[in-house]
């Protein structure tokens, strides 16, 4: 079971092959704060530990190398770190890196602003032109200011679009 300090999960908004992400919420002082959770397993699967082994690889061995994916990803983590709170990129707002109990791989937690994805927001309203003018915008501003930081998204798709309120 996932949890996260005092943070409850409220439901699950998608999953896909890099972790699945939830809606998450706190209540302090009768108000409800929302974020979302991304929630990174590795390996992501037990048949990832078998293909190392059937390759030769003891156990640590096997542990070094998926400590190593999951120092990349906190890398990763730490280069958004530096982007919180410019415009048109989510804001991270904290994580955690959760050894396995086997000794063998990590689950890393990522908090971060609570989004509308593109898909979603376009099945409850359609785009007019100036929303689309607008998200063009936004767009080339936020991979601009990536750039100015030599930073290379390489993943951009509808599924990793998000809409403000």
């Amino acid at each position: 079971m996932i949890s996260y300090d005092t943070w409850k999960i409220v439901r699950l908004i998608g999953s896909g092959s890099f972790g699945s992400v939830y809606e998450i919420e706190q209540e302090s002082l009768n108000l409800t704060y929302r974020a979302a959770l991304k929630v990174i397993s590795i390996p992501g699967k037990e048949s990832e530990v078998e293909a190392l082994r059937n390759t030769g690889m003891d156990e640590k061995s096997i542990s070094v190398y998926f400590q190593s994916e999951a120092e990349e990803i906190v890398h990763e983590i730490e280069i958004m770190s530096r982007l919180k709170g410019i415009t048109n990129i989510v804001s991270i707002e904290d994580h955690r890196v959760i050894p396995h109990e086997n000794g063998i791989g990590y689950d890393i937690l990522i908090r971060m602003e609570l989004l509308n994805s593109l898909n979603s927001y376009m099945k409850d309203q359609p785009l007019t032109e100036d929303d689309v003018i607008r998200l063009g915008i936004d767009l080339t501003s936020a991979l601009e200011r990536c750039e100015n930081q030599n930073i290379i998204h390489r993943d951009i798709k509808p599924d990793n679009i998000f809409i403000s309120d």
